[in-house]
């Protein structure tokens, strides 16, 4: 009886004359054998497609790196299309919104003559000075970054280079400080016109009888003004309120340019294409 229960526990109750295949699950020990080797295909390909997808990343990733440098370097360069916008922007200066009234005052053929005249001796000059700066040793091909007072400091000296300095500084002064006004005016005279409730200043101005300054708000729109006014061109904002005035189209020009001023040339290149 002994050696009937040790033959029956030796003996498997399911017997599998089948051999299983790599892929193919069998039903005795050999099971998991075969799930294992599926298994590690299914981690084997998922390491792969780990892995793809990482080289795909650093690739996007490099590709946008590149692409920022790029745009980096490209707003380093002020370019033909930069140049060209700032030579039209300097010379459209304030001096256009009084071409108009020019025209009607002094007449066609002499303010025409006056202007082509001006446009020949800006071309000439600005040949000199190019000329000029291609003859500074190594600058032969416009490689080097050289100034204005620059070409003085080269052929001149540095007492040239002080005085031309000075001289620059003050003409740019003047001619920012006339554009800003005329700005500033004709920002004001747009709001006075188009917008309701018109524009609007803070006044500083000093009191002779409180023998201190005061602060008041003024207000000013087209309706104030005359049909004479108007004919005239007198009718400008806040053109009889005496003391120190800080309006809204100075505000909003100071909102607009202030970021502008604190960018270099180079940088300041697209929003001078844009303007």
């Amino acid at each position: 009886m002994a050696s009937s229960v040790s033959t029956s526990e030796a003996t498997p109750l399911i017997q599998n004359t089948s051999t299983p295949t790599n892929g193919t699950l069998g039903i005795d020990g050999n099971n998991g054998y075969n799930g294992g080797t599926s298994s590690k295909n299914k981690g084997g390909n998922d390491n792969n497609n780990n892995s793809s997808r990482l080289d795909r990343l650093q690739v996007s990733l490099r590709r946008s790196a590149s692409t920022f440098s790029e745009a980096v370097s490209s707003m380093k360069r002020i370019g033909y299309l930069g140049s060209m916008s700032i030579a039209v922007n300097s010379l459209t200066g304030p001096a256009m919104l009084c071409l108009p009234d020019t025209y009607q005052r002094s007449g066609l053929i002499p303010t025409t003559l006056v202007i082509i005249f001006v446009c020949i001796l800006s071309a000439l000059c600005c040949l000199h000075m190019s000329n000029t700066i291609s003859k500074v040793p190594g600058n032969d091909t416009f490689t080097m970054d050289i100034g204005f007072s620059e070409c003085f400091r080269y052929f001149w000296g540095p007492r040239s280079f002080a005085y031309t300095q000075l001289l620059f500084f003050c003409c740019i002064t003047c001619l920012n400080v006339s554009s800003i006004v005329d700005t500033a005016q004709v920002v004001d005279t747009f709001l006075g016109h188009w917008v309701k409730g018109g524009s609007g200043a803070i006044n500083l101005v000093w009191d002779n009888d409180t023998e201190r300054f005061q602060i008041r708000w003024l207000h000013w729109s087209y309706q104030e003004c005359s049909e004479e006014m108007l004919i005239t061109g007198e009718c400008l904002p806040f053109l009889d309120d005496d003391g120190i005035l800080f309006t809204l189209g100075y505000a909003i020009t100071l909102l607009i340019f202030l970021p502008m001023a604190l960018m270099d040339l180079k940088e300041n290149a697209a929003m001078q294409v844009i303007g």
